[in-house]
């Protein structure tokens, strides 16, 4: 699967995922917010590569893990609306 492809299967389910909990709270007079999604650029040296993923993600160090984890959490908290550090 190229990578475009993930893409796109990605952002389908989250535009499926995101017009069933708009069907839901409409069935319960609730008004989905606005949602918007963070552009925090990844911290670590992403390139293409023949590795596989599974090899790489075991080949980071512990700080670039950390790193990792923390973009991510960081996504997760602008997402909820608040940072959780």
């Amino acid at each position: 699967m190229t990578l475009t492809a993930a893409r796109k299967l990605i952002e389908g389910g989250i535009t499926e995922r995101i017009s069933r909990l708009d069907q839901y709270l409409k069935a319960r007079n609730a008004i989905l917010p606005s949602i918007t999604f963070p552009a925090i650029e990844c911290p670590l040296r992403i390139a293409p590569s023949t590795v596989n993923h599974v090899d790489w993600v075991k080949s980071l160090s512990d700080e670039d893990v950390r790193r990792g984890s923390q973009w991510l959490q960081d996504i997760v908290g602008s997402v909820v609306g608040c940072e959780q550090r």
